[in-house]
């Protein structure tokens, strides 16, 4: 979509995907008693696949060549990116509330730049470990209620668990987007792996129907559907996907840590949360973290990281 390119700088972009990306959080948060987690994910990206098919069907058919030369790269983006991240996030929001899944983000970029490590022994800078470490304060201050060492007394919940599997995840996601085609087109690149994380999701969604689990059909149950199929989907991962291209995985990854942040502001405005000093404090920690990581950037390298 060329709105994406109007946008400009790749921060702008990122800050714009986490936004969406944390109102996910607190819908499915806010739905998870009258939707099932897996009913929630699959509904979602058929909406959203429905959304974006009528403007990649063209891209899809003049670049299935090139599809169908890196049809299993894709396929594995499309499963982690599509298929288990989400439904494993929904799978945690129905044991652990919406703060705490948004907090736990704050570990991707640590799990990207350890994966990085690991897979490719691609070392990260001295600003990258500074920001991490003042984001990771920021959000502890948020999680401990302005009291970070309690969090060392914490026990994780199985939902906890579940959302640190899908962080990972995401995180793999991140750093395998190297494997996409430089010459695949963005429109390209949705229309293939959304549809086909939608087919992969549905024998899932089968499943689940046949425990018993039911989705109670009203007005917010519908608009719950048609926010999470549409912002932190289609425009999200366009978003995304532009962003890690322009500046790296790794750099991409600090924005994660805007998701408490936006997430904390959205539960006061729609959940009637109070703003806490600590609130204020872990913002700040956090904002400071981007700028770390501005001031340490020299230079935008298209591609860097890929």
């Amino acid at each position: 979509m060329a709105f994406i390119q109007r946008l400009g700088h790749p921060y702008v972009l990122l800050t714009l995907c986490v936004l969406f990306w944390s109102a996910n959080f607190v819908v499915g948060r806010a739905v998870s008693g009258d939707i099932p987690p897996i009913a929630l994910s699959f509904w979602r990206w058929v909406v959203a696949s429905l959304v974006l098919l009528p403007w990649a069907i063209k891209p899809l058919k003049r670049q299935w060549p090139l599809l169908r030369q890196y049809f299993w790269r894709m396929c594995l983006l499309s499963l982690l990116g599509v298929t288990a991240f989400n439904t494993l996030v929904y799978i945690g929001l129905q044991e652990t509330s919406a703060i705490n899944a948004l907090l736990l983000q704050s570990t991707m970029p640590v799990q990207i730049i350890a994966l990085n490590w690991l897979i490719y022994r691609k070392r990260s800078s001295l600003g990258d470990g500074v920001s991490i470490l003042l984001s990771l304060l920021g959000v502890s201050f948020i999680l401990g209620a302005g009291e970070p060492l309690k969090l060392l007394q914490g026990q994780w919940s199985q939902g906890d668990l579940w959302v640190l599997a899908a962080v990972l995840v995401w995180a793999l996601y991140s750093l395998f987007l190297r494997w996409r085609p430089v010459e695949l087109e963005p429109m390209t690149f949705l229309g293939f792996i959304l549809p086909f994380g939608t087919l992969a999701i549905f024998p899932l969604w089968l499943w689940e129907l046949s425990t018993g689990a039911v989705t109670v059909v009203s007005q917010e149950s519908l608009l719950a559907i048609a926010y999470v199929g549409v912002f932190p989907s289609v425009f999200s991962y366009l978003l995304w996907n532009r962003g890690v291209a322009e500046v790296g995985a790794n750099r991409a990854g600090h924005f994660i840590h805007l998701n408490p942040v936006f997430g904390s502001l959205l539960a006061i405005v729609f959940l009637d949360e109070i703003f806490e000093w600590y609130h204020a404090l872990g913002a700040g920690l956090v904002a400071l973290a981007i700028g770390m990581t501005l001031l340490f950037t020299r230079k935008i390298k298209i591609g860097e990281g890929r």
